[in-house]
């Protein structure tokens, strides 16, 4: 058992048999895990027009993603109702808002 791997991580070790002098290589890739941290750095501040805004955010240390970022999940409320935006991308466009709301 190899133990202390990162998740989502690529390796190649060797195997030797006893008494073998060239051992065979091996590539293998751990498990992917959900991501160990946050985005730390959210800004919604280039507005659009009245209904739409562009929110940005920074991409996660290599060593916090455990894996590939397939999408980042942006949820926010109004009025009691909650919205969620789904974005592959490190920005999004957030439109059909209601103008001289807080959100």
């Amino acid at each position: 058992t190899i133990q202390k791997l990162s998740p989502g991580t690529s390796y190649y070790a060797t195997v030797f048999s006893q008494g073998d002098v060239v051992g065979q290589r091996i590539s293998f890739t751990t498990l992917e895990e959900l991501p160990s941290a946050v985005p730390t750095v959210f800004r919604c501040q280039h507005q659009l027009n009245s209904t739409a805004i562009v929110c940005t955010w920074n991409q996660l240390e290599k060593s916090k993603q455990n894996g590939k970022i397939t999408y980042y999940k942006l949820t926010y409320k109004f009025d009691f109702k909650e919205e969620r935006v789904y974005e592959s991308a490190l920005f999004s466009t957030l439109t059909h808002l209601q103008p001289y709301t807080k959100y």
